[in-house]
């Protein structure tokens, strides 16, 4: 199985996190050029270069617009912004792997939850509006830089200016309104377990053209970028935030601050004066939370497979401004993951205990399943007697896994066996039961529900 390790050395933005994996040879730059195409945005170009940053190789990614052709793809309102609707429906009808699909729809959302937070209503019941509709603040999501305005050229999340990731925030110069009324949280809902719940708000985020092809092409390159790695579990390091000022407000500002929430941040050493500037981008941390990794001050076990850096924009002589991949084979010697690991207090790695009913299967099949879970990191596989809704007698598997590992396991047993009604219960650490309470089943685990007794307890399955 293998395991990504995300590595916020410098910080993390869109197009570091796609240059690394260009580093890391996961990807090439003909194959990001021909999903580009596939994406289908007139006049848009990507370029890659091997440079360096303090000394260290890595690879630097910048996609350039070099029209406006691309706005005949959507609908724009007489302000001149597009909702998150249409780039969602925009990037749902495009021509790519159905995985690659839903993360990068997950991806949007996420990033549109963080802008609408604390935006202003407009009368009672209204729906949300971004601050660009407020005051023009936020809304060109350009620095004032002298770049011509044909050129949407990738915004650095550590650039001298401080500004914003086009993509994913607002304009750095502007200051916004004090007298404006929070909208409900839309962002902790998004950022919940499950990411599509209060998508219908989401929906209505609004998002000025500078940026626009920035955010499609950084989402949609992450998402390929992480199928093609096939990795199935995620971690990362804590996340850097910057410092600084801009204008009167400090870093991180609106939206960048929303995607911190129940984030670990570990910031540079604050004597370095090129670190007082934003260092992750709202679509940077987007991608990261859609991710949903497990955050480890340093690389988990393992034999180490590719690792990539990806450079941003700004050169720093007091820091390294690359984002770090590492793709890794996990150890599957299982003392490695034994609760005699050295991590810090505070990193807890959940165990799950899995139970399911299973539909008649030869005795060959079973030991082929039960071996199958085995080699996959699941332990104490056992099969047990139950009864299933008419009384009669069947058989049940259960067995015990990582969190991490959770989902996978799932996935398994639903396409490779007779297995239903998929329950699971998390179990306190160094708890040899299961905790109280049962937990929520994943709608991606669960073909039928399966009714609970009433104390919410499951059945006993070594009875």
């Amino acid at each position: 199985m293998k395991s990504l390790y995300l590595e916020s050395v410098g910080g993390i933005a869109g197009d570091m996190f796609t240059a690394s994996f260009l580093d890391a040879a996961v990807v090439d730059l003909r194959e990001m050029s021909s999903v580009l195409e596939t994406i289908g945005l007139p006049d848009t170009s990507i370029r890659s270069e091997s440079t360096r940053r303090r000394g260290l190789p890595c690879t630097y990614l910048e996609v350039t617009c070099h029209s406006e052709k691309w706005k005949n793809l959507f609908h724009f309102r007489p302000d001149g912004t597009v909702r998150m609707y249409e780039l969602r429906s925009f990037v749902g009808g495009l021509s790519l792997e159905s995985s690659t699909i839903r993360l990068a729809e997950k991806i949007l959302l996420i990033h549109a939850g963080a802008r609408l937070r604390g935006g202003p209503v407009v009368g009672e019941g209204a729906l949300p509006v971004h601050l660009a509709s407020a005051s023009g603040a936020y809304s060109s999501g350009e620095s004032t830089d002298s770049r011509p305005a044909t050129t949407m050229q990738k915004s650095d999340p550590t650039n001298p200016a401080g500004s914003i990731d086009p993509a994913g925030s607002d304009d750095p110069k502007s200051n916004a309104p004090s007298n404006l009324v929070p909208s409900p949280n839309i962002a902790e809902a998004l950022f919940s377990a499950d990411p599509l719940e209060g998508k219908e708000e989401a929906m209505e985020a609004l998002y000025a053209a500078p940026g626009v092809v920035d955010l499609l092409v950084d989402i949609i390159f992450a998402a390929h970028c992480i199928r093609r790695s096939e990795a199935t579990s995620f971690y990362a390091s804590p996340v850097r935030s910057g410092g600084g000022y801009v204008g009167q407000e400090r870093n991180p500002i609106f939206p960048t601050s929303e995607l911190y929430r129940g984030l670990p941040v570990q910031n540079l050493r604050p004597d370095l004066g090129d670190a007082l500037r934003e260092l992750s981008t709202p679509t940077g941390l987007a991608i990261l939370r859609a991710l949903e990794p497990e955050f480890l001050p340093s690389w988990p076990d393992g034999k180490v497979r590719s690792l990539g850096l990806g450079a941003g924009q700004y050169e720093s002589d007091e820091f390294a401004n690359v984002f770090r991949m590492v793709l890794m084979d996990r150890s599957e010697n299982t003392a490695l993951y034994s609760e005699a690991r050295r991590e810090p207090e505070g990193y807890v790695r959940i165990k799950y205990r899995v139970q399911c009913g299973l539909g008649a299967e030869s005795q060959e099949k079973l030991a082929k399943l039960m071996d199958s879970l085995e080699h996959q990191s699941a332990s104490d596989v056992r099969l047990y007697q139950r009864k299933n809704s008419e009384g009669k007698p069947g058989l049940g598997l259960t067995f015990l896994c990582d969190g991490d590992d959770l989902t996978t396991l799932s996935d398994y047993l639903l396409n490779h066996s007779t297995a239903f009604a998929i329950r699971y219960e998390k179990l306190r650490p160094g708890a040899s039961g299961p905790a109280s309470g049962s937990a929520a089943t994943p709608p991606s685990a669960s073909r039928t529900a399966e009714e609970g007794s009433g104390s919410g307890q499951t059945e006993n399955p070594y009875n």
